[in-house]
């Protein structure tokens, strides 16, 4: 259970900040980078201004799903170092150490 702050401009941040520490698949993830860069603001036609919610569609189900990860604190396992040049994992910083 992800609890998400009170504010959705709070998600947002803990997004923008999540997305810069990311490493995407562009292939894999293609439908969601392109949902994401067109998550944007409704505008109201009416009185000519942006208003402070998001525009309900695809990009914003996508958006919130990212919002969802990057509240939730997770952070994949750092698999171990591999020495490069016996493939075994390295366990000291030096290059006798086998």
């Amino acid at each position: 259970i992800v609890s998400r702050p009170a504010l959705k401009i709070a998600a947002i941040d803990m997004a923008r900040a999540k997305m810069a520490q990311s490493v995407f698949d562009e292939r894999g993830c293609a439908v969601g980078l392109t949902r994401l860069k067109a998550y944007r603001k409704e505008w109201d036609d009416l009185r000519g201004v942006w208003k402070d919610r998001p525009r309900h569609d695809d990009a914003s189900h996508a958006a919130d799903g990212f919002m969802t990860f990057a509240c939730s604190n997770y952070a994949p396992p750092v698999p171990p170092r591999r020495d490069r040049y016996s493939g075994h994992s390295s366990r000291s910083a030096s290059w006798m150490a086998e």
